[in-house]
């Protein structure tokens, strides 16, 4: 259970870009939609992000993960030091985004039910794979963020992962989709990743929501958002639906209550929520979509 933001940008948008990650953090520190299921509203579990920003004609990469549970064993300090480090996180992305001419950015809260718990826990996950970029192999980075539940031991099972069961759902989950778009040509990943989600649908609890941010330093970033929600009950609807969001110089997909609370301010922002299953590419200023059947 997640709040997440995944947003694709030039400088254009600096400005409603802070706006969207700063709304990250209001909507981890009380979230109604998640207290209407579980009786609090904290995303206290643990964040973390993906960045790469270009910077004149060059792209770097920066990630970050933070669990105060980490060493602690009361709850409720590990839940107050969460939120008092993703403001703080918060606050430096706000300043960093202004000093490249391009972004793509996927940022993370986390509230879990019964996973395991720590910094190497948090989302996003990194994975190393191979693709094909003009039919050359090329080493990539995958930064993948999740929000919903899949059951990961057969996951696991599949593509022969060990120790599957003190790993997260989402970090299994990560290792299952590096391992099937191996090779896979760069062009093709958004149908691939649509095979994928039709694929795995027998093992998706609440939803399969994700932002994956692919980075290869022959192409830079491609980001890509995946909405995908099975469950039938309202409330969970309301919490799991993906939202996409576009204007002038930028797009992204953003959690419902992040929708929820910028959506009368940011007038020059369009926001789309969705119930059909879809992958979306992210582009400064424009998506494109491609639906999941089933």
């Amino acid at each position: 259970m997640c709040r997440m933001v995944a947003l694709r940008f030039d400088r254009r948008a600096a400005g409603a870009a802070r706006a969207l990650i700063g709304a990250l953090f209001e909507a981890s520190a009380e979230d109604p939609y998640l207290r209407r299921l579980i009786g609090d509203g904290r995303h206290c579990h643990g964040f973390g992000y993906a960045l790469a920003g270009k910077r004149g004609s060059s792209w770097e990469v920066s990630w970050a993960r933070y669990d105060a549970q980490d060493g602690r064993r009361d709850e409720q300090e590990a839940c107050e030091a969460n939120l008092r480090e993703l403001a703080r996180a918060v606050r430096s992305l706000e300043s960093a985004i202004e000093g490249y001419g391009e972004v793509a950015l996927t940022l993370h809260s986390r509230r879990t039910l019964g996973e395991p718990r720590g910094t190497t826990d948090a989302h996003p996950f990194r994975a190393e794979l191979p693709l094909s970029v003009n039919g050359v192999a090329e080493p990539f980075e995958l930064y993948l963020s999740h929000n919903g539940g899949v059951d990961k031991l057969p996951l696991a099972e599949e593509i022969g992962l060990p120790a599957a069961e003190r790993m997260t759902d989402s970090h299994v989950l990560t290792h299952y989709v590096a391992w099937h778009l191996r090779g896979t040509d760069v062009v093709d990943l958004p149908a691939r990743i649509a095979e994928l989600a039709r694929s795995i649908e027998r093992h998706v609890r609440s939803s399969l929501d994700l932002n994956l941010l692919f980075f290869g330093r022959s192409t830079g970033p491609l980001l890509l958002a995946v909405g995908y929600v099975v469950s039938k009950d309202e409330n969970k609807v309301r919490y799991y639906e993906p939202v996409l969001v576009r204007g002038d110089g930028i797009s992204g997909y953003v959690s419902s209550t992040v929708r929820d609370l910028v959506e009368e301010r940011l007038k020059e922002l369009e926001f789309r929520s969705f119930r059909d299953r879809f992958v979306a590419v992210l582009g400064p200023g424009f998506y494109e979509l491609l639906e999941i059947g089933g």
